[in-house]
């Protein structure tokens, strides 16, 4: 690609296999600041994702008060994206995954509700395959 076509890149996806992706909505600048360190920028890890993780750059993060400091809500990665986290399973306290459908249905009720608390919109859970699917409008 272009460095023209970089800096305007649609629909921008990240992801690591069998833990999940995020898929950024719209036009992404990726040299961009925030974006041009996309390995320490964009964590995703079994049932997670971080982005602008405490400690990715020391310029970028903290402001004069040492707090945490992420890009304005629209700049770099910072704005709507869809989460897709792989291998989300009901587990037994043995930490076996269940397969009794009373039980993966309580557990897709967690999922909304984790998802409602984290502000995001719940979009779909696949039992069969543990797909946990949401909207963030910004991170």
């Amino acid at each position: 690609m272009t460095k023209e076509q970089l800096e305007e890149v649609t629909d921008f996806q990240v992801g690591r296999n069998t833990y999940g992706s995020v898929l950024f909505y719209g036009k992404t600048n990726l040299f961009s600041k925030f974006v041009s360190d996309l390995d320490n920028i964009l964590i995703i890890n079994e049932l997670s994702v971080e982005l602008y993780p405490l400690g990715w750059s020391e310029d970028a993060i903290h402001g004069e008060d040492g707090g945490r400091y992420l890009p304005k809500i629209g700049e770099g990665l910072n704005k709507p994206a869809l989460v897709t986290l792989e291998r989300c399973y009901p587990k037994d306290k043995d930490l076996q995954r269940v397969y009794d459908k009373k039980k993966i249905s309580k557990f897709e009720e967690k999922l909304r509700k984790k998802t409602q608390d984290m502000g995001a919109q719940f979009i779909s859970y696949n039992a069969e395959f543990g797909q946990w699917k949401f909207e963030v409008q910004h991170f």
